[in-house]
């Protein structure tokens, strides 16, 4: 017999997921600060094969922790940075982001503050999301 997760535990499972992914990514810049590259980059990524585009390289070689890199890491880190301060960007501009109140909670002023205390950019974009849209009126 086949039975359905109830709507209140999706919910409660996605909040306490992005809560603890938040707790990951904090976990791997504090890593990084203490020189633990490879622990870092972990917590950011998982060590496997290769992608190529968005297709798993099989024939590519396999990446071993022993070979991440300080610039690694912290590209790692930087790209996942950028990525939660366009959530809480969009949270901000919209009012909402997800469609789960708890986990719109979490993309606060308060975690955008902490996360803008992570000086190094990924480099994939030059200007702030919503820095170029015009503001939203009242009414």
């Amino acid at each position: 017999m086949r039975q359905n997760l109830s709507i209140y535990k999706f919910k409660k499972l996605a909040i306490e997921s992005f809560k603890n992914g938040l707790r990951l990514h904090f976990d791997s810049i504090l890593l990084y600060r203490n020189q633990s590259f490879p622990s870092s980059f972990q917590l950011s990524v998982y060590v496997g094969l290769n992608k190529n585009r968005k297709v798993i390289d099989v024939h590519g070689r396999v990446s071993l922790p022993t070979e991440i890199k300080d610039r690694d890491a912290k590209k790692m880190i930087s790209l996942l940075n950028d990525f939660l301060k366009d959530q809480c960007e969009r949270k901000f501009f919209y009012a909402f982001h997800y469609d789960i109140a708890g986990k719109d909670e979490l993309l606060s002023k308060q975690l955008y503050n902490k996360l803008k205390n992570w000086k190094h950019r990924s480099g994939l974009r030059t200007v702030p999301l919503f820095g170029n849209l015009p503001k939203k009126s009242g009414g």
